[in-house]
This record gives structure tokens, sequence and C-alpha cells, in this order.
């Protein structure tokens, strides 16, 4: 009885022990696998965040892109404001220039009518 009692246990024993080496195996294959799982979990966050970074530069670099755009608009209007307001300068002192001209010319015909004037009171 005891052979048969000890050739229970061993064989219990050896079958246990198969059974926890296939638990160890699958223990770890699963293991393995969770951490395939987590490491791509983790490489999608990463590149959900670097997604959002580049995302976020490129409305960075956008709304730069307006400010120097809109800041190249006002400089040029800037210029234009000082050529206008140069050119105003220019016709004021034209029209001034035309009027001392025209102050001018009335006084050389009422000079040139005075002469025909006496010209004809003389031939007469």
């Amino acid at each position: 009885m005891i052979a048969i009692d000890y050739t229970i246990t061993v064989g219990n024993i050896l079958t246990i022990l198969g059974m926890g080496g296939g638990l160890l195996v699958g223990a770890w294959r699963l293991r393995a696998a969770l951490d395939k799982r987590v490491n791509a979990i983790e490489t999608a966050a990463v590149l959900k965040a670097s997604q959002r970074e580049l995302d976020d530069a490129k409305v960075e670099i956008a709304r730069k892109a307006e400010q120097r755009e809109l800041e190249g608009l006002r400089l040029e209007m800037a210029r234009n404001y000082v050529s206008v307001t140069h050119l105003e300068a220019v016709e004021e002192r034209m029209t001034a220039s035309m009027k001392v001209v025209a102050d001018e010319v009335r006084g050389l015909r009422s000079d040139i009518l005075s002469l025909y004037k006496e010209r004809a009171g003389a031939g007469s």
C-alpha cells in the first residue's frame, strides 16, 4: 500500500508541476502580450500628443504669418499715408504757385490792355 500511495503522490506532484509550468508559460506569454499592448497604447498616446503639438505649431506658424502680413500692411499703409501727405503738400504748393502765376498773368494782361489803349488813343 505504501508503494501505491507513493507512486500516486509522485504522479500527482509531477502532474501539478507540469500544470504549474504550463501556467507559468501561459502567464509569461500573457504578460508579453500585455506588454506589447501597453507599449502600443503608450506609442499611440505619444503619437497623439505629437500630432497635437504639430497641429498647435501649425496654428502658431499660421498666426505669426498673419501677424507679419498685417504688420506689412500697416507699414505699407503708413508709407502710403506719408506719400499722400507729401502729395497733398506738393498740391498745395502748386496751387499757391498757380495763384501767383495767375496774378502775374492778370497783371500782364492789364498792362498789355493799358498799352494797347494808350497806342489806340495816341493813334486817333
